[in-house]
């Protein structure tokens, strides 16, 4: 599911708040919210980086 979560999640189909929610029904473990929503911020973080 985790893949599945992170294509949501990337494409705006869900949000944190979703994500959020799917981890004590839906088996989403913590380490793959933080790998899902961390995964974006990260891009931009190295990003922004680089351009400094």
């Amino acid at each position: 599911m985790f893949d599945i979560y992170k294509m949501e999640y990337d494409f705006g189909m869900i949000t944190k708040d979703d994500l959020q929610s799917y981890m004590p029904d839906y088996g989403l473990s913590q380490d793959e919210y933080n790998r899902i929503v961390g995964d974006s911020n990260e891009t931009g973080t190295t990003e922004d980086t680089v351009k400094a």
